[in-house]
């Protein structure tokens, strides 16, 4: 979604709605509903005469970080132990998005809120069941196969783009070349239509893998090692290397499922697409083969295809 969000956004301002990017990180699990008030922090300093109209000098979600006098509590973890002050936090947020709508149409964009942390997704949740009467819509994105909202009014699922659609990015010439070589994939298909042919794999696309990659938590290790080694996953190797126990490794090779990183299917697991895995492969953690000073392709009773 890196061009389709700010695309929307665009599209809506100029319609006459008030859009809120919100982009979730690593931060939001430390700091409660950073998003949120990170896209209002961007509004009020973006048309402060505006802000002021609608909130007052001293918007009332600045205070929410405060902690009351004699509250051992630090701010950043009371609303996760009590819930009196997570569900004035999850007030007080929504009536500061509530009233910004009934001023006009307001849109938030939780954008990879995959990446939000539990009460990001809980406040979402808390605003969804409590319809405010007011033009507020609450768009977010995500990656497939990573925890859906339980009440959502309209779902799009983005596939691959087709050959048609890869022409318009990255032009005739190159296009059926690139189609096939990336899978239809937005970022790959931009990425390597403005990349050197001779320079290897443009280092934004290992960087959006290694990004995600690290998500996984330990599975992150697993794959990066699977990667190393070839395109289909040796599992008996995989145990030895990391001295992984077979409920473990299974584990993390199906946390490499659902994130898109691997398929499984006809016994085995594989990488769902080569750069993926020489993206992987070229992590931050090094090669495997290099680390471990073991040959890529022990003997084994059974082939394995090259990788």
């Amino acid at each position: 979604t890196p061009l389709l969000v700010p695309h929307w956004a665009h599209t809506r301002r100029q319609q006459g709605t008030t859009v809120l990017l919100a982009r979730c990180a690593g931060l939001d699990r430390m700091v409660p509903l950073h998003p949120l008030m990170a896209a209002l922090d961007q509004f009020v300093e973006s048309d402060r005469r505006r802000a002021q109209a609608l909130f007052g000098p001293q918007p009332a979600y600045r205070n929410l970080m405060d902690v009351p006098r004699g509250d051992p509590t630090p701010a950043v973890i009371a609303p996760a132990l009590n819930p009196s002050v997570r569900r004035r936090m999850f007030e007080v947020m929504l009536s500061t998005f509530s009233h910004m709508a009934s001023a006009g149409p307001t849109a938030i964009v939780l954008d990879d809120i995959h990446l939000a942390g539990e009460l990001t997704r809980a406040w979402v949740e808390f605003a969804r069941a409590r319809p405010s009467g007011v033009p507020l819509l609450i768009v977010v994105t995500q990656l497939l196969n990573t925890r859906m909202s339980s009440r959502v009014d309209d779902r799009i699922t983005l596939g691959p783009l087709d050959l048609a659609a890869a022409r318009m990015i990255v032009g005739s010439q190159r296009a059926e070349e690139l189609h096939a070589l990336t899978g239809g994939n937005p970022l790959f298909l931009r990425q390597l239509a403005v990349t050197d042919q001779h320079a290897g794999l443009p280092a934004t696309i290992r960087q959006a893998v290694d990004t995600r990659c690290d998500q996984l938590g330990p599975a992150a290790r697993t794959l990066r090692t699977a990667a190393a080694i070839g395109h289909v996953i040796d599992p008996d190797l995989l145990m030895e290397v990391l001295n992984l126990h077979p409920v473990d490794l299974f584990a993390h090779l199906e946390a490499g499922v659902k994130a898109i990183f691997l398929d499984e299917g006809a016994g085995a697991f594989t990488f769902h697409h080569q750069l993926v895995r020489e993206a992987l492969a070229a992590g931050p953690t090094g090669p495997w083969r290099t680390r471990r000073r073991l040959p890529a392709a022990p003997p084994r009773h059974a082939p394995r295809p090259p990788p």
